[in-house]
């Protein structure tokens, strides 16, 4: 079996893609749910699909979602 390794160095990662992946890191400690999570994943991608870009789309669906108080 081949093992599969990261190519670029930490920090070479746009920023949304650190915040995302810190986020999902610490979403627990947050009291936050796995539907939680998978409600953030979901809207995400939905607003890529319109056409935002990945930074936006990701701001959006975090604010939507605590404006509605969803855990």
């Amino acid at each position: 079996m081949e093992k599969k390794f990261l190519l670029g160095k930490k920090g070479d990662d746009p920023e949304w893609i650190q915040d995302i992946s810190s986020y999902f890191f610490t979403y627990r400690k947050n009291g936050k749910s796995d539907e939680y999570k998978k409600d953030l994943h979901d809207l995400f991608l939905e607003y890529k699909e319109e056409g935002m870009g990945p930074n936006e789309a990701w701001e959006k669906a975090k604010k939507v979602l605590d404006c509605f108080g969803i855990k």
